[in-house]
């Protein structure tokens, strides 16, 4: 793992929610059918602000799934509205995503996220094994890659874990997974085709096309370059931000990329030419990850 998620934070720093996570996960752990709880997000991968929300990930048994009235009366417990905002059922926010609930507790956002176990144990094989499955997933433009459900368990900090489930997991994950690596790398044949296509739709001055190919592109790009520094990426916010910081990495890719985006053009010649800096950008990526272009 590329960090120390588990390592202690700053009591000091009246921002950190380390407390208050911990007194939470206390009471959920205690809710049958509840394997563990994670704090998650920007709190675990050291980038938050205060602002920033409380990610908590409830990891449950999908053979004994949490009785939602007893996460219910919890959150209600917690919640500072009155009445609370109602816990999800399992599934409701997406296969992937799965459910959970929006609270406000003590003025700061808590955000309860299910994970089914066994679709975790079986995330964790496949990154081991360099399975990358890419699904649709509503609100995550990436798509959902099945590996960031190892991701999140990597770099989270456990707050509960009464079994030693999450702890055998993550041992069983070890580092960053060395054929992980080389097939998000693989996959970079993918941000060539997806360009091809951009070019293709360029021509024709079809913006939506053009600009999504290109959004595609950037998509398998920053997952390789994330693999090739042993770094998770766990969604696309600050995707970007992230890639910026590595070692590893062409010198003002996140810069390039972000202009193109920002402004990719209206005409066929102004989309062509955000093709080819991103065709120049892909050329980068490959020679830093040692990728050949293909038939190169």
């Amino acid at each position: 793992m590329t960090s120390d998620p588990s390592g202690p934070s700053d009591p000091s720093d009246p921002s950190d929610p380390s407390d208050l996570a911990a007194a939470i996960a206390g009471r959920l752990a205690e809710i049958p059918g509840i394997v563990g709880v994670t704090l998650g997000g920007s709190w675990a991968t050291g980038v938050a602000d205060a602002e920033a929300d409380v990610d908590l990930g409830l990891y449950y048994d999908p053979a004994q799934r949490p009785s939602r009235a007893a996460l219910d009366a919890v959150a209600h417990d917690l919640d500072d509205r009155r009445p609370t905002a109602a816990v999800t059922a399992f599934g409701d926010w997406g296969p992937w995503v799965d459910g959970g609930a929006w609270l406000t507790v003590g003025g700061r956002r808590v955000d309860w996220i299910f994970r089914d176990v066994d679709r975790v144990r079986d995330a964790v094989a496949a990154a081991r094994a360099g399975d990358v499955t890419v699904h649709h997933q509503v609100g995550h433009p990436f798509g959902f890659p099945a590996h960031r459900y190892a991701g999140e368990l990597a770099v989270a900090r456990v707050l509960a874990d009464p079994a030693g489930a999450l702890a055998g997991l993550r041992a069983e994950l070890g580092e960053f997974p060395a054929a992980l690596r080389r097939a998000l790398a693989d996959r970079l044949w993918e941000a060539g085709f997806a360009l091809e296509q951009a070019d293709k739709s360029g021509r024709r001055g079809d913006v939506l096309a053009t600009v999504g190919q290109l959004h595609r592109a950037v998509a398998v790009m920053v997952e390789a370059l994330s693999g090739h520094n042993g770094r998770w990426l766990l969604n696309e916010k600050g995707a970007l931000r992230l890639i910026a910081q590595m070692r590893r990495r062409p010198d003002i890719f996140a810069e390039e990329v972000e202009s193109v985006l920002a402004r990719p053009g209206a005409t066929s010649d102004e989309l062509g030419a955000s093709v080819e800096r991103m065709r120049a950008a892909l050329a980068d990526v490959r020679a830093v990850c040692g990728r050949r272009e293909p038939g190169g």
